[in-house]
């Protein structure tokens, strides 16, 4: 349900000033509303008891409606101001959303990282291992290398020698 709220107060600010108030009049039960002099009366009520109720109500009325339409008001100020942040909020929200999705997404992939990066580690070590084992191995072939062209350079030497005794043998014996 929507309230006229420029109708409301256009009909309040037409009606005399206030404040009201109520006053019997005889005979009873018949109330008279008006500013406060009972020479200007705006409304006359004929009660059903001598209470005055309904002349008590609508002398407050005439306070009442303006104060009421102006609280109204502002609490559609405030009620579009809530929905406008509400919206504001909505959209951070979405926002957040998307960026706790992105972390969710992101931290996965980090881990799928670590788990890679150990099993590189791992492999590198091995490789390091077996390179470490390869030079001890190159390491030991060069020794045997060493050695064998020490023995070939001596076993030369002794074939040298003996090809010398050998010419000069042939040479002696011709």
């Amino acid at each position: 349900m929507t309230t006229d709220i420029d109708a409301i107060r256009k009909l309040a600010d037409a009606a005399t000033d206030g404040p009201w108030r109520t006053w019997t009049v005889d005979p009873r039960p018949r109330f008279q509303v008006g500013p406060t002099s009972p020479f200007r009366p705006v409304a006359e009520v004929y009660e059903r008891d001598e209470h005055g109720n309904d002349s008590t109500f609508i002398a407050a009325a005439r306070t009442f409606v303006p104060q009421l339409c102006d609280e109204i008001e502002q609490l559609t100020a405030y009620n579009r101001a809530v929905k406008g942040a509400n919206e504001d909020l909505r959209a951070r929200v979405a926002e957040l959303t998307a960026d706790a999705a992105r972390a969710d997404r992101l931290d996965q992939e980090l881990a799928t990282l670590r788990d890679d990066n150990a099993d590189l580690n791992r492999r590198l070590r091995a490789a390091n291992a077996e390179i470490a084992s390869h030079n001890k191995a190159v390491t030991h072939w060069a020794e045997q290398v060493e050695q064998l062209k020490k023995q070939l350079a001596v076993a030369q030497g002794a074939l040298a020698v003996i090809h010398a005794n050998e010419l000069d043998d042939i040479e002696d014996g011709f």
